[in-house]
């Protein structure tokens, strides 16, 4: 009976050894690969990027008479992306790191918003790393319209 405790007490030693050889490589190559993605998908390695979708107008808002003519859509620079919303007297200026719309001029299409932040960060999760996605706005701003974008044609 001994001689069989003993034998599994070695045994048991010997996978914990195996293990913890195996620890430091298993995070190493995570953690590159981790970053690798998430660096290649916005193109700088910021913990926190921020992105503004514009979508369009709801039928209601084209009836009252609203238009898109009061935001204009910088062309990108090397610190983000520009927006400029108001009339000539009132203007605000606002940056981001990437403006989507369909509608203007110098925006990516919104069909690129999920590949740029939306992938990276379930990728990330999956690897082991903690993710966010988040959408902030006011109540008929886009946020579900932003995420659940296309779900007709979904599988």
């Amino acid at each position: 009976m001994l001689g069989h405790l003993g034998q599994l007490d070695h045994a048991a030693s010997s996978s914990f050894r195996s293990n913890d050889e195996l620890a430091p490589r298993s995070i190493g190559s995570f953690t590159a690969r981790s970053e690798t993605s998430l660096l290649t998908a916005r193109g700088r390695s910021e913990a926190v990027s921020v992105a503004l979708n514009i979508r369009p107008l709801l039928e209601a808002e084209q009836a009252a008479g609203c238009s898109e003519g009061i935001l204009t859509v910088h062309p990108p620079g090397p610190s983000g992306q520009q927006v400029t919303v108001g009339m000539q007297l009132h203007q605000n200026t606002f940056s981001f790191d990437r403006v989507y719309s369909s509608s203007c001029e110098h925006a990516t299409p919104p069909s690129q918003l999920f590949d740029d932040y939306v992938k990276p960060c379930v990728d990330a999760l999956v690897d082991g790393m903690n993710s966010c996605v988040f959408a902030y706005g006011q109540t008929g701003a886009g946020k579900s319209y932003t995420m659940g974008t296309d779900l007709d044609h979904a599988e």
